[in-house]
């Protein structure tokens, strides 16, 4: 499997590794088709990584048939796994926003340092919370740079976007569902796209004077995770709905708590 894609990367002057796990075809393929090319093989994973310029860059694939069958739901006719796999994305729009509004406000008004707030994601982590996205946000919040200062605030603070969140908020409104948190989770990478509109904005806007928090902190931290709970149950209610009004339009059956069962599984929003 693969070997006319690597073949054609070859006719474009990339040089390609192949491995199998099944050694022979390797052999087999550089013998025959792959004759009096670049293309190069190996006999192990380790033997393959070592022959692989850094960064790595590694296509992984997997044929059908039965060793990706027992992993697949069908989950309807005419485009309703589509559809699902849509607002599933669309989910995980708004639960990023939320994670960000999060981080502002433990940031910029309770002031936490970064290594603080990474402790209370971890501690999140492990109540109602616990998902993927919280996992890595504790550990985004404390990764270093070669310099030993944490890399984070060095990121552009500026997101793109595949489609697949407007996609879901275009659907919301050609259906009529109130989809907000994820509609506004799609404008704020938008704005922040703006970023020289937004640079020159702060220039002539200075905004709110900060002011120091004296109230109680840990309850308060508390009232943002609460908050930040109460929010994704409204994005995943509002996906719902919007499966829900698309099922009617197109006819589909969907299995509700089989599409939430997947998604507690091997998925961005899993939990």
């Amino acid at each position: 499997m693969g070997q006319n894609l690597i073949l054609n990367m070859n006719d474009h002057g990339f040089v390609v590794c192949a491995f199998n796990r099944t050694v022979s075809k390797v052999d087999d393929f550089l013998a025959n088709e792959a004759k009096g090319t670049k293309v190069v093989g190996a006999h192990s994973l380790e033997e393959m990584v070592s022959k692989l310029k850094k960064p790595r860059r590694v296509i992984l694939l997997v044929k059908a048939g039965q060793a990706v069958d027992d992993f697949v739901e069908k989950l309807g006719d005419e485009g309703a796994g589509h559809f699902v796999k849509m607002v599933h994305n669309g989910i995980e729009y708004g639960d990023m926003q939320l994670i960000c509004e999060a981080y502002h406000l433990m940031k910029d008004v309770l002031g936490m340092e970064h290594n603080e707030m990474a402790k209370a994601f971890e501690e999140w982590n492990k109540t109602e919370l616990d998902s993927f996205l919280i996992e890595i946000t504790a550990n985004i919040l404390k990764f270093q740079d070669s310099d030993g200062t944490h890399l984070l605030p060095k990121i552009r603070d500026s997101a793109g976007q595949k489609g697949t969140g407007k996609w879901t908020a275009i659907s919301a409104l050609e259906y009529g569902m109130p989809v907000t948190l994820i509609g506004e989770a799609v404008f704020a990478r938008c704005l922040s796209s703006l970023k020289d509109e937004r640079i020159q904005a702060s220039k002539k806007l200075k905004g709110p004077q900060k002011i120091q928090f004296k109230g109680d902190k840990k309850s308060f931290l508390e009232d943002i995770r609460k908050a930040l709970y109460a929010s994704k149950i409204i994005s995943y209610a509002q996906g719902f709905m919007l499966l829900r009004q698309a099922a009617t339009e197109f006819g589909w059956t969907l299995n509700y708590g089989g599409i939430a069962l997947m998604w507690r599984g091997g998925c961005i929003i899993r939990r």
